[in-house]
């Protein structure tokens, strides 16, 4: 860990170059095209993005060679809503004679970000396809353009961007397989399950454990009024990934349902907790199942074996007491009410140094781990 002593002296250091540089300036010194640069990235960071645009539109009136104070006055002017003049300045850049590929690379990116601000997608892809053709492997040259198709709905030739993205970033299938499941559940929210089915299958044999395809083709299943087969989709959610079990209990607790069976839930809750015991989420949900069926014996039991590994825990803290008072303990209800009541207090008045974390229930001026001076102070208004 970077001891706290460091980042004091080096503001220090920082705060000296400064007023050396104002000292200069004052003194007559004449301003440098790097120089107004260096000032331009300064302001930037500090927030002020008004001398920063100042500054740039010097830097560049000075030295028209100054490439990146191009790019970086265009995309400036982007996020300022100027769109017109920043695709201007980022396409003279990017067809400039002899200049390096790096900036070239960055010109088209930022010139395909404008397009997109304008909403030319057309253009935006011409740019991305000629970023791509100048490099295979340039990462975001094939997401820009992905995300573009998928906003367009042209989802076939999304998929053909992600699979060569794929090529450059290395993967195992899963993340074909989550595109392929999520355009099936589009298919499938559009009434076309028979497209549904088509994507579930080519993301199965992309990654036949695929979690999203496994949680897609069993909705589609159960709304087509399979229940065994979206049932059997959903526990192969518990089977291949059972830390994501909980995002199949409501769906399972549906099914079960309709088909007369819902007393099987305790037998799913009880798969995961024997891979996974003292699951807070399966716990939880087991407790309100035996809430629910009127067993608040079973529910207590359920809720206590989560305080007992974490007596912290405030949802459970509540819970608890909601159990108590419905079992007319009246007592013990208020009482877990009011320890939960204090853990809350407690935490609110506990406050984090915005620079490493440290906590504190005391309002401390200077940070005791890391030295930072008025950390702990929050916005109370």
């Amino acid at each position: 860990m970077t001891p706290g002593w460091i980042v004091p002296v080096a503001a220090v250091v920082v705060l000296l170059v400064i007023v050396a540089l104002v000292a200069t300036r004052k003194r007559g010194a004449r301003a440098t095209p790097t120089s107004l640069y260096i000032e331009a990235l300064d302001s930037l960071l500090a927030g002020d993005e008004s001398r920063a645009l100042d500054l740039l539109k010097e830097t560049v009136r000075m030295d028209s060679g100054n490439v990146a104070a191009y790019i970086k006055l265009g995309t400036l002017l982007r996020e300022r809503g100027e769109v017109g003049r920043a695709t201007r300045i980022h396409r003279e850049v990017s067809i400039r004679p002899r200049i390096d590929s790096a900036a070239c690379e960055l010109a088209l990116s930022e010139l395909a970000l404008d397009y997109t601000a304008q909403g030319n997608s057309d253009k935006a892809v011409a740019t991305l396809e000629e970023l791509r053709r100048r490099n295979r492997k340039h990462v975001f040259a094939y997401e820009a353009a992905a995300q573009l198709m998928e906003e367009r709905g042209e989802w076939d030739r999304a998929y053909e961007f992600r699979k060569e993205l794929q090529k450059v970033v290395g993967d195992n299938g899963e993340a074909l397989a989550a595109f392929q499941a999520f355009v099936g559940r589009e298919r499938a929210l559009e009434g076309d399950a028979k497209g549904a089915r088509e994507h579930f299958k080519e993301a199965f044999r992309r990654d036949k454990h695929s979690l999203p395809a496994y949680l897609f083709a069993g909705d589609l299943k159960y709304q087509q009024g399979k229940l065994e087969d979206a049932i059997d989709h959903w526990r192969n959610v518990i089977r291949h990934h059972v830390e994501h079990a909980r995002w199949v209990y409501g769906r399972l607790k549906k099914a079960y349902f309709d088909a007369g069976q819902y007393g099987k839930m305790v037998d799913i809750y009880e798969e995961v907790l024997s891979r996974r015991p003292g699951d807070v989420p399966t716990l939880l949900a087991m407790a309100d199942f035996h809430r629910k069926k009127g067993d608040l014996e079973e529910a207590e039991r359920s809720v206590s074996r989560i305080l007992e590994d974490d007596p912290e825990d405030r949802l459970a803290g509540i819970y608890l007491g909601l159990i108590q008072a419905e079992q007319g303990d009246t007592d013990r209800a208020v009482s877990a009410l009011a320890d939960f009541v204090e853990k809350e207090r407690r935490s609110r008045e506990l406050l984090v140094c915005s620079r490493c974390e440290h906590e504190t229930d005391e309002l401390l001026w200077r940070c005791p781990r890391c030295g930072g001076w008025r950390t702990f102070l929050q916005d109370e208004s």
